[in-house]
């Protein structure tokens, strides 16, 4: 799997949220911040991948998204703290999800990042503005982004950007189809939605 340095640059950007803690979703407020450096924020060598996404997983559901992450390294992974964040047209990026404390991922394996309304057995749970036009970052807890994944309109992707969600691809998503090669357009493929958590079975390579 190659390093890659991207020219993505976030200054740092304060994310309030409604349900930003670790282990509980709730009414409580909390303030988490999103830093990266530019060009040096960019670290490829975790081998933890977002494999699946979608942002109309439910017919007639608007809040209805999931992120599906994948453990490519042959170890276990402690995942807990890393976050999620999303970038749409106009403004800057946002929260998403953070992995509750103490999640190890074994190899191989899928880690489901859902919101509460997709009907999922999810792992984490997510807040819902991922946008049909956005994309997403997967970010160690220092804020240093690992992958990252979008569409037309969005800050986070690697070389060429997806086609958008349109307002009828409920069930549908884009899945990854191969290991990495810096290229949305390449590494994803648009088609029936399969998520799978932490406790389906695991892929060995």
């Amino acid at each position: 799997m190659r390093h890659r340095r991207t020219s993505i640059g976030l200054s740092v950007v304060m994310l309030t949220c409604a349900a930003c803690d670790s282990d509980v979703v709730g009414p409580q407020r909390l303030e988490h911040t999103l830093t990266s450096t530019g060009a040096s924020a960019f670290d490829r060598t975790e081998g933890i991948v977002i494999n699946e996404f979608a942002s109309r997983a439910a017919p007639n559901e608007g809040c209805s998204e999931f992120i599906e992450l994948r453990n490519d390294t042959s170890e276990q992974r402690s995942l807990g703290g890393w976050r999620i964040a999303v970038s749409g047209p106009g403004g800057p990026p946002a929260f998403y999800a953070v992995i509750p404390t103490g999640l190890v991922l074994e190899p191989g394996c899928h880690l489901l990042i859902a919101t509460p309304p997709s009907g999922l057995l999810w792992d984490a749970p997510s807040m819902c503005n991922l946008a049909d036009t956005g994309g997403l970052a997967l970010m160690r807890p220092d804020g240093t982004i690992v992958d990252q994944v979008g569409m037309s309109a969005s800050g986070f992707h690697e070389g060429t950007p997806l086609a958008p969600f349109s307002a009828t691809a409920t069930g549908r998503s884009y899945a990854r189809v191969h290991g990495d090669t810096d290229n949305n357009s390449i590494d994803f493929v648009f088609g029936p939605a399969t998520p799978e958590n932490r406790f389906d079975d695991c892929r060995t390579r």
